[in-house]
């Protein structure tokens, strides 16, 4: 396991400019680097061969956001990225970075390299690249968790109604062995084809139950 990428000498050069002129550490010039590149993925294959440049430590990167930068790098490649994808020399972040500097310096240059206006232009990226939101265009994912015994009435959880909840925590109670494990995989499952599989999430499978499935 890598605890550091080189950059490329041209992307150092970059660096230390920008942390130089803003007063913010090299490390996280990268990770603005890193994030704007994955915001404008569009990036060709680069070349990896150069490590002439600047030392970038894994932590001083991502700090405790480690695992959620490789969740959306696996989004956003579509695929299970290995460690070695994910972090080295020849990986997905360091591409990422490169692709990334080389954005900065063409920001940088359209504001004439003053460097108050580089920051408040990539605070517009934020701020102003947001999706349009418009309730009518939201997917009501109504699960059926169960039937009223007396009424047969069956019974919904409006997972992303956020009339009748604020937030969609759930918890599911039970003894060993009246399917606890099984209700949620229906629950996940439904989630997905509910919301024509748009809806992705992370599963931790703490004792193994969900990799030991093959209907799941």
């Amino acid at each position: 396991m890598a605890d550091r990428i080189i950059t490329s000498e041209k992307a150092e050069q970059l660096l230390r400019k920008l942390s130089y002129s803003t007063g913010i550490e090299i490390a996280t010039i990268a990770r603005l680097a890193l994030s704007l590149s994955i915001r404008y993925y569009n990036f060709e294959e680069l070349s990896l061969n150069d490590t002439r440049g600047r030392e970038i430590r894994r932590y001083s990167l991502f700090g405790q956001d480690e695992l959620l930068y490789k969740s959306i790098l696996c989004v956003l490649h579509n695929k299970e990225i290995s460690d070695d994808e994910f972090f080295s020399n020849d990986s997905l972040v360091k591409k990422h970075i490169e692709h990334g500097c080389q954005l900065l310096a063409t920001l940088y240059k359209e504001v004439n390299e003053d460097s108050s206006e580089l920051l408040a232009k990539l605070g517009g990226v934020i701020e102003g690249e947001g999706a349009p939101y418009s309730p009518t265009e939201v997917t009501k994912i109504n699960i059926h968790v169960g039937t009223e015994e007396l009424t047969k009435e069956k019974i919904y959880f409006e997972l992303n109604n956020t009339v009748l909840h604020a937030n969609s925590h759930l918890v599911i109670m039970g003894k060993p062995g009246v399917g606890k494990t099984q209700l949620l995989l229906k629950i996940l499952a439904d989630i997905r084809h509910l919301s024509n599989y748009k809806t992705n999430f992370i599963l931790f499978d703490y004792k193994g139950d969900v990799i030991s499935s093959k209907d799941f």
